[in-house]
């Protein structure tokens, strides 16, 4: 009978002790889950190619094995002066492989310039649509007609502006190459080639540039 009772006492001792080590190891791991930490969101949608600047992100807090997982960035002084290599979208953490000293979005010898349009020669074209760049001259007539082929083709767009000089979001429901619904452009910046500059910004100053996406 004795026998039976320190059976009983060391089962229910082991029983205590594994109890303990499961409910420790469980809170352990809870508070490691439930652990937050500060992560960067855009406060707005910031096009490929921008140089970040303060007050372009704020911060939220989300599980730091999440953030640490991701590699999501937690100290808004690694990417302010650095370049953004792809878009990002208002609300969305930003990550530490969005960001470069140098655009991503060029390649080999290019420019980034702005173009002046007007709604239909923008072709309300946005950040992340390819366009061609087409000149607009006078006939005989004098009659402003597009010529038959683009200084620049398949040039790509960083980012487009609207009247009171706000970046124009690509629409969340259609993705980047969406049209946008609500605002007009009336500047698009665009990749040019570095020999093609001279002419693309001669007639853009004369508001001669048409843009037809692809």
């Amino acid at each position: 009978m004795r026998k039976k009772v320190i059976i009983i006492v060391v089962c229910l001792l082991v029983a205590a002790i594994l109890t303990a080590l499961i409910t420790k190891g469980a809170n352990q791991k809870y508070n490691e889950v439930s652990k937050s930490i500060n992560v960067c969101v855009a406060s707005e949608f910031v096009p490929m190619g921008t140089k970040v600047q303060p007050g372009m992100f704020k911060t939220i807090p989300v599980p730091e094995v999440t953030a640490k997982k991701l590699k999501m960035v937690t100290d808004k002084s690694l990417i302010e002066g650095k370049v953004l290599c792809s878009h990002a979208l208002a609300g969305n953490p930003v990550y530490m492989n969005q960001v470069s000293k140098e655009s991503a979005g060029t390649k080999g010898a290019f420019k980034k310039v702005g173009l002046p349009v007007t709604q239909p020669s923008s072709d309300q074209a946005i950040a992340g649509d390819r366009v061609d760049v087409y000149p607009v001259f006078a006939n005989e007539n004098n009659q402003l007609v597009m010529a038959d082929a683009p200084l620049v083709e398949n040039a790509y767009v960083v980012a487009s502006y609207d009247q009171g000089g706000r970046v124009i979001a690509p629409t969340e429901d259609d993705g980047i190459g969406a049209q946008t619904k609500n605002r007009v452009p009336t500047m698009v910046e665009v990749e040019i080639p570095d020999d093609k500059v001279a002419v693309v910004v001669g007639y853009a100053a004369k508001k001669q540039i048409y843009l037809v996406r692809r």
